[in-house]
């Protein structure tokens, strides 16, 4: 048990963000339905580098549907350079090397990378990492930076352990396209520096978290505690606090688990100017769950509540949310399949760090309303094709109100900045409902060859007026290794068409379409001498000029290479 705590521990990386943003989109799929590896669809235009450590040295297939809510944190083009495992016979740990990374590319890429870590033994672990990636194309006004500072320590007891983390993360974006790129030098307003400057954006906080595992008839208890500030020189501030307590009890024939969660917002928009505004947000969430299983009819069945409390400072609305959790799952004795299904639902935390993270070129006060998602259904089928492929399908809808999208304008009222330079887009709310088809398959051949597609398709109905969402998502990659020391990936994957909101010029609200893409990528990585590893890769091959975000066109052809080294 202290080998997974602290292989826990040594997992919590550095992460590199890189390019320009896209949306995740609206995910109606089901919460929780299956564990393992998130599949959502990967934008090549992205890089993210992280330290790893296995769990097998045996390659397993897993597929994820996720929950039913955008992806807060900004998806990346996930692509990993594993740093070296050390196995010490005397120790009961996994050793993750210290190493360092260095990279470059076209589009005045630059990547640094440092990891630092002690032995880990019974009783203490700690690192320290720090990552900085910028990528600067001034002829497009294309330029971003992101530094990634993070510490980390934890105590071990018997069946308990003790964990702290010390962060701060940076990132700055230049409005792509601004209607005058000239500004006044001595404009000292917010908007002057957003213009000059970009929009930089400062994350730091604290986490502590306890452990105390199972053991007899004691229930197995996390106790996870976190205060983080968010900054923006757009004059955002907003102050996060909070406590969740997690518990779960087994027996033979049923677990009984949930959480108990108080969270704290305190966030203010256009700081120091005459049009400053300030609110307070109070939740607490109560999700108890009850699972059932029983292996003879291999039938795995799992009940509970959403309950969710909510307390506004300026807006008044219902503060109780109650929503019903039923999950089952049914094995199709002999065929390696199971059928499952399920209803859910809750109340989305919306805050200005959430919508920075997936869009950060928004304007200087929006409103933030929080994502209700009223009621959502799925059904669906997964398993094994043969003995090395599996395969998933399933289908469902839901019903959501206060639906967080992005237009250039939200009304006929709204100046999008056009006095200041910028275009900056906007948060509108919609209720919406929604029915969902998605379909994926992995395919393994030995330790050398992987192959997976999937794709999702969704129908918002004609009375939804839907804004950077897109209707259908696909991928595909292909993962050869030819030998041990060298592993190749390629692959493509793409969007439907969106729709944004603009003005045209008798005033009036319009749609635009935003046209869908597919983006080719590789990747090389090939390990040498037993200590580092050579990368170089590639995104968006075929030179497209297409956007994410109406109005910011992402970076044409990017290649990258680099190297990572275990330094002791």
């Amino acid at each position: 048990m202290k080998k997974a705590m602290l292989v826990l521990a040594l997992t919590s990386g550095s992460w590199l963000q890189g390019q320009v943003e896209r949306p995740s989109g609206f995910d109606n799929s089901s919460r929780n339905v299956i564990s393992g590896t998130d599949i959502r669809l990967l934008p090549a235009s992205k890089i993210r580098i992280e330290p790893e450590v296995p769990t097998s040295e045996m390659p397993k297939i897993k597929l994820d549907f996720s929950t039913p809510t955008y992806n807060w944190e900004t998806s990346k083009y996930l692509i990993k350079v594993d740093p070296d495992i050390v196995k010490e016979s005397n120790l009961d740990s996994v050793y993750l090397s210290n190493y360092a990374r260095l990279g470059g590319g076209n589009n005045g890429h630059l990547l640094g990378e440092l990891f630092l870590s002690n032995r880990p033994n019974g009783q203490w672990s700690y690192n320290l990492s720090a990552l900085h990636l910028q990528g600067n194309t001034p002829k497009n006004n294309q330029m971003i930076g992101q530094t990634r500072l993070q510490m980390n320590g934890a105590r071990y007891f018997e069946n308990s352990s003790l964990n702290a983390n010390l962060f701060y993360n940076r990132d700055q974006h230049t409005f792509y396209n601004p209607f005058d790129t000239t500004v006044n030098e001595s404009d000292s307003t917010l908007v002057g520096d957003l213009a000059r400057n970009g929009k930089i954006a400062q994350h730091y906080g604290i986490h502590i978290d306890y452990l105390f595992l199972e053991k007899r008839n004691m229930p197995e208890i996390k106790w996870l505690n976190t205060a983080q500030m968010f900054q923006t020189n757009a004059g955002h501030e907003e102050l996060e606090a909070n406590s969740t307590l997690k518990f779960l009890s087994r027996s033979k024939k049923f677990s009984l688990f949930g959480d108990l969660a108080f969270t704290y917002f305190d966030y203010q928009t256009q700081k120091g100017t005459d049009f400053a505004f300030r609110a307070q947000q109070l939740f607490v969430d109560f999700n108890p769950k009850i699972q059932f299983f029983h292996k003879p009819s291999n039938l795995d069945a799992q009940i509970g509540i959403n309950l969710t409390y909510n307390q506004h400072s300026t807006q008044e609305s219902n503060a109780l949310k109650v929503n019903p959790f039923v999950y089952v799952e049914k094995g199709i004795s002999d065929l390696g399949m199971k059928l499952y299904g399920g209803i859910d639902g809750g109340l989305r935390k919306t805050s200005l760090r959430r919508i920075h993270e997936m869009m950060p070129y928004y304007g200087l006060q929006d409103t933030i309303l929080n994502t209700y998602d009223q009621i959502n259904g799925y059904l669906g089928i997964k398993g094994k094709i043969s003995e090395n492929s599996l395969f998933h399908i399933d289908f469902g809808g839901n019903t959501v109100a206060n639906m967080l999208m992005f237009a250039q304008v939200s009304d006929t009222s709204d100046r999008n900045l056009n006095d200041y330079k910028l275009r900056p887009l906007r948060a509108v709310y919609r209720d919406i409902s929604s029915i969902y088809f998605r379909a994926g398959a992995e395919y393994l051949l030995g330790d050398q060859l992987k192959f997976l597609a999937n794709i999702k398709i969704t129908n918002f109905g004609a009375d939804n007026q839907i804004l950077h969402i897109p209707s259908m998502e696909y991928q595909a990659k292909l993962s050869y290794k030819p030998i041990e020391d060298i592993k190749i990936e390629l692959g493509a994957q793409g969007v439907g068409r969106r729709y944004d909101q603009v003005l045209d010029n008798m005033n009036r609200l319009k749609e635009t379409e935003v046209e869908g893409f597919m983006d080719v990528f590789a990747r090389i990585d090939y390990r040498f001498i037993g200590k580092g590893r050579i990368w170089i890769q590639g995104s968006n091959l075929l030179n497209q000029k297409y956007q994410y975000w109406n109005g910011y066109q992402v970076w044409g052809t990017t290649i990258m290479g680099g190297i990572s080294l275990g330094l002791f």
